[in-house]
């Protein structure tokens, strides 16, 4: 089975409350909720959705995009030699990921990727918010060719061995070189740490909740030190997201 999600950047999501329990009064309802708050016509539009139903009210995780657009991926889509067989999107496998992988509480995933990071707010393993900031590892790659004067290509080596960043305590026991690079690194970052503070004031304000705990994947997670930079940021635990522990890997063919 082949599963595709469609790109990030040309969906929309929205995250409905709908006051009523029963799935096809509920389902009826979504056209009407998502036409007061879509930047383009309903009949444009090429949407689904995921459906949770309550005792009194049902929550519907939507995903829509222009049907120009959607027209335009499905015809790639139908000319591979195995066509794919679900195409979803990413806020959608994660919150299907977290309801079968149950945490209590609420929490964030931080998706920080090479062009984008992404947040995925949840409670008690249901996505309830989504963001995106236009922060990632190419910003790296080019604050590191532009400061040593070194091509790209150069610049992703030297991020892939040699990138870090430090908290403020740790940039009193290294050499100003590294501190150098810590506040240009800090510099690159600063957008990411803004915006999320952002978000987690929002999702507090809106939700009446704090989050407890930040979790990290992406390539970009990966530079050194950022798990215990980010928890200071953000006065939020950080830590990396371990999605494979507990996983057998010599059973896997490579």
């Amino acid at each position: 089975r082949i599963v595709v999600h469609v790109p990030p950047e040309g969906v929309t999501t929205r995250f409905l409350t709908l006051p009523v329990k029963n799935r096809k009064k509920a389902e009826l309802m979504i056209p009407f909720q998502l036409e007061e708050d879509i930047p383009y016509a309903l009949f444009e539009s090429h949407y689904a959705w995921a459906l949770e139903t309550g005792r009194t009210q049902s929550l519907a995780l939507v995903a829509l995009t222009r049907d120009s657009d959607f027209a335009l991926f499905n015809d790639r889509l139908v000319q591979w030699p195995t066509p794919p067989s679900v195409v979803t999107t990413e806020p959608s496998v994660m919150d299907a990921f977290y309801g079968m992988n149950q945490m209590a509480g609420a929490y964030c995933v931080l998706d920080v990727g090479h062009r984008a990071t992404k947040a995925y707010f949840f409670y008690n393993s249901k996505l309830i918010a989504t963001h995106v900031s236009y922060v990632g590892g190419r910003h790296v790659d080019e604050m590191v060719a532009q400061t040593y004067s070194i091509s790209a290509p150069e610049a992703v080596t030297y991020k892939h061995q040699n990138a870090f960043v430090l908290t403020t305590a740790q940039l009193a026991e290294v050499d100003e070189n590294q501190k150098e690079f810590a506040r240009l690194m800090d510099q690159v970052f600063r957008p990411l740490v803004n915006d999320f503070l952002r978000w987690e004031l929002g999702f507090r304000v809106t939700h009446g909740i704090k989050i407890s705990q930040v979790l990290l994947c992406g390539g970009t997670a990966n530079v050194k030190n950022m798990a215990n930079y980010l928890t200071e940021k953000f006065s939020v635990k950080a830590s990396l997201l371990e999605t494979f522990e507990g996983v057998d890997v010599t059973k896997v063919e490579l």
